[in-house]
């Protein structure tokens, strides 16, 4: 994507050479950096269960396009009694951010703590702060649509059930999102498996 980072590995490469870069691009007349690199992201879409739907007071519209999964997130709510886990999937990857202990005024803010939760739990992952900090810039703003995908809900479904064992053995939200990023996942086929925080840090290597 940047010609002046070379082909020098991931792990090497700073934030704030990064934020030069993108700098750089803007000097040169491009109001969106990233619109000049063709990123498929510009957006975060976040598919919404119905109990999602709910506590956000929201009725979302069914996605219509085709979009890049790396970008797309699911979100569903766990609820029992006094114990409340946010969960969010990445469709790329089924890389989980679990929020616990989410009150009602934190509703509106959603999009701010998932930034702040997803940067913690990626920089747990040993992840390069520069990386993320890209990756969070190419993604933009929320954008909320109905979750329809029935393949999307079954793994959704299982990374719920994933983060409820997390939450029994564990006190954190990174705690809880890195039991489940370190759980292996696979597909009915019994043939494909990976963990998700490998494969999420595959498909962000591309980035650069």
């Amino acid at each position: 994507m940047f010609p002046w980072l070379g082909s020098r590995p991931v792990d090497e490469i700073t934030a704030p050479e990064v934020l030069a870069i993108l700098q750089r691009i803007e000097r040169r007349g491009v109001t969106n950096p990233i619109e000049g690199y063709e990123v498929k992201g510009l957006l975060m879409l976040i598919h919404c269960a119905r109990r999602a739907c709910e506590r956000l007071k929201i009725t979302p519209p069914v996605a219509t396009i085709e979009f890049d999964p790396l970008y797309s997130w699911r979100l569903n709510i766990v609820e029992d009694g006094r114990k409340r886990l946010v969960v969010f999937m990445n469709d790329a990857s089924r890389y989980t951010v679990t929020i616990y202990g989410l009150k009602a005024k934190d509703w509106a803010k959603l999009p701010t703590l998932f930034e702040q939760k997803l940067r913690n739990v990626l920089l747990d992952d040993q992840i390069n702060p520069g990386l993320i900090d890209l990756y969070i810039y190419n993604a933009g703003k929320f954008e909320y649509v109905r979750n329809t995908d029935k393949l999307m809900t079954a793994w959704m479904n299982k990374a719920c059930e994933t983060a409820c064992i997390g939450y029994i053995n564990y006190d954190t939200d990174v705690e809880i999102s890195r039991f489940g990023n370190h759980y292996l996942v696979g597909k009915k086929n019994g043939k494909d498996y990976w963990w998700p925080y490998e494969r999420f840090y595959e498909k962000l290597s591309v980035l650069v």
